[in-house]
């Protein structure tokens, strides 16, 4: 929680916990990254280092049960923040921490809030997260390069190392690396719905190879969904101040909300 000093942003706190850890043990990228996911709570939500243990402990067993015993949503990106915001609420409940700063607020609060959210910001940024992840993975030869865990790290990154160079934000470094969680989908999942291990509809065990611009497409529009959802999370004051799993969890919305659009847009061409 080297973020909580202010001495380091939780963008590169985050992602450079799991560049490591990733490195240092390539068999458990996946559990080091929901782990930071966990860290990157506010002070408000862990004030202390007691809380920051509990809180990883609630975490670790959310983490065994629902991706290591279970692999709940293989290839869906963001799962892994999905869980390690689960596990913050969890935990906030437990202590009583309020995750909502209005409960029920009137319609037009709601709408005042979408108004003033950087909804432009957060999509286009986590837009290009996504690109940016899954080019990186799709354009190298080297294996590790293409790890999934890898490649979301060094976008988050070097999105953190942007920050005050042409106006670029802190804000824009999470939506970034919000985007980068959607760039870890496996492209047959996103694109096809096919789910790893299983045959696709129809029984048929080959899928085209989908082009580059369209791969570069689904990743970016799933990008600014997941991007959009977070933006208004924003606007509408919930969650504020630190939740460890939110950009994350944001992404997992966006690539499920993807899935949706392209189900429903198949379905009305056939």
């Amino acid at each position: 929680r080297g973020h909580a000093s202010k001495k380091c942003g939780v963008v590169l706190a985050s992602s450079a916990v799991t560049l490591l850890g990733s490195l240092a043990a390539p068999g458990l990228g996946q559990a080091a990254m929901c782990g930071s996911f966990a860290g990157m709570c506010g002070i408000g939500v862990i004030p202390g280092l007691g809380d920051a243990v509990y809180l990883g402990a609630i975490t670790a067993l959310l983490f065994e049960i629902l991706i290591h015993y279970r692999n709940a949503y293989l290839g869906v990106g963001g799962r892994l923040g999905a869980v390690a915001f689960i596990g913050a609420n969890t935990f906030a409940m437990l202590k009583g921490v309020p995750v909502i700063a209005a409960s029920h607020p009137p319609v037009a609060s709601l709408a005042a809030g979408l108004r003033a959210s950087p909804l432009a910001l957060m999509a286009g940024c986590s837009a290009a997260g996504s690109v940016a992840t899954i080019a990186l993975r799709e354009a190298s030869d080297d294996k590790a390069a293409a790890d999934p865990v890898r490649a979301a790290a060094v976008v988050g990154i070097l999105s953190a190392l942007l920050v005050g160079i042409g106006g670029f934000t802190d804000t824009g470094a999470l939506a970034a690396y919000g985007g980068a969680f959607a760039g870890m989908s496996l492209p047959s999942r996103l694109m096809n719905g096919i789910i790893p291990g299983k045959k696709p509809a129809g029984g048929s065990t080959e899928v085209k190879a989908p082009s580059a611009v369209k791969l570069i497409l689904s990743f970016a529009v799933a990008g600014a969904l997941g991007g959009l959802v977070h933006g208004i999370t924003l606007g509408w004051g919930w969650w504020l101040g630190g939740w460890g799993g939110k950009a994350g969890s944001c992404a997992f919305a966006g690539v499920l909300l993807y899935r949706g659009l392209e189900k429903i847009t198949r379905g009305l061409r056939k």
